[in-house]
């Protein structure tokens, strides 16, 4: 075979990838909402929480699961995002893929102090010790956020936050209960205050919508 036919070959090859991965982009990517995000994000703010009692969310089917959610309480959180991990493999991890670690008030104007990193569902945060930080405020003032998307638009959509980026969540707190052959096998609930710490301080986030800037995903 002649150089100019292996080359020829070779660009072919190349097209032909680039064309499937562009395809691929294409087809997975999420889309943005028609709605134009016309207010500023309240990032100095606390969350917006309202106890509720009747709100509705359909059982969810998968796999010879159903799992039931109860909604506690709606939720919005506008902040900064410090830090976010994906999980997969299993139940659990499948209805809530993602976690955010999100800050507000003071602290973004702390972070160039702190180092947030997350692990086996914990955010976990490090700091300058030759900087007077309270800690107790960047404790209650960042959480880490289990998220289960409604939509499979949302679901694609939580990759697309970067660190540091503005964020807005908007749905509900959660209970979960996971049923396998009529009977439960896991149960995960929010937590419903920013003041707790450690095991089940979490807020856990039925998805509805999410706002990456500008930008709205539902």
């Amino acid at each position: 075979m002649r150089t100019l036919d292996r080359i020829l070959i070779a660009f072919a090859i190349l097209v032909a990838i680039g064309l499937s991965y562009l395809g691929y982009f294409w087809l997975t990517a999420p889309v943005s909402s028609t709605a134009v995000a016309e207010d500023s994000l309240s990032i100095a703010k606390d969350p917006l929480q309202i106890m509720v009692n009747s709100e509705y969310i359909p059982a969810i089917e998968r796999s010879g699961y159903r799992i039931l959610l109860n909604a506690r309480a709606s939720y919005r959180l506008d902040g900064i995002l410090v830090s976010k991990k994906h999980y997969s493999g299993g139940i659990m991890n499948w209805l809530g893929p993602w976690d955010y670690a999100v800050v507000w008030g003071a602290v973004p104007q702390q972070l160039k102090y702190l180092k947030f990193k997350q692990a086996v569902r914990y955010a976990l945060f490090r700091y300058d010790p030759s900087v007077p930080i309270d800690v107790s405020y960047i404790m209650t003032h960042s959480s880490n956020n289990h998220l289960i998307p409604a939509t499979p638009n949302l679901r694609k959509a939580l990759s697309r936050a970067k660190k540091h980026s503005q964020v807005r969540l908007e749905g509900f707190l959660v209970e979960v209960t996971v049923i396998k052959n009529g009977k439960g096998s896991n149960n995960w609930n929010s937590s419903l205050t920013r003041t707790d710490t450690g095991n089940g301080a979490c807020e856990l986030i039925y998805l509805k919508r999410l706002r990456l800037g500008d930008q709205i995903y539902e």
